[in-house]
């Protein structure tokens, strides 16, 4: 069984660089390096610690080698590699928040949820034009291509 790490916002108990540091270690004792663990929480610490609940987990490197086979020569004397999965979980308390902000049209507190905006709305089968605007926005600053 893996290790277990939590952080819970809501009765704020949870600590971010704490969590952090858990996580650096969590890659260091899956082969990782110190830089390397550390840039790969850099790269991803916006969409991996951004508003809502996930679920994380460190794939086994027998099924990476399987579904994406890796051929170095001369082989290095070493590989690591340490694919993280994630999960985003909408719980019940997200579902409740993300309606009240609607009926109270509070455009911060549904912008915290990003991408993960549509998909709640759609579960709930909220529809508006407040939502539709604040989608649009997100796509349009997020999207590379309009650069």
């Amino acid at each position: 069984m893996g290790t277990k790490i939590t952080l819970d916002s809501r009765t704020g108990d949870g600590d971010l660089s704490n969590l952090l540091a858990r996580v650096k270690n969590l890659l260091l004792d899956s082969g990782l390096y110190e830089k390397e663990a550390r840039a790969m929480i850099e790269t991803w610490r916006d969409s991996w610690f951004e508003e809502g609940a996930r679920f994380f987990y460190i794939v086994p490197r027998s099924t990476v080698d399987a579904v994406l086979p890796l051929d170095i020569r001369p082989a290095p004397a070493n590989i690591a590699r340490v694919f993280v999965g994630r999960l985003e979980i909408i719980t019940p308390a997200t579902i409740e928040n993300v309606k009240q902000a609607i009926d109270s049209h509070d455009r911060a507190s549904l912008e915290k949820y990003g991408r993960f905006l549509e998909p709640i709305a759609k579960r709930i089968g909220a529809k508006s034009p407040l939502l539709d605007a604040i989608s649009s926005a997100y796509l349009s600053r997020s999207s590379g291509c309009n650069k």
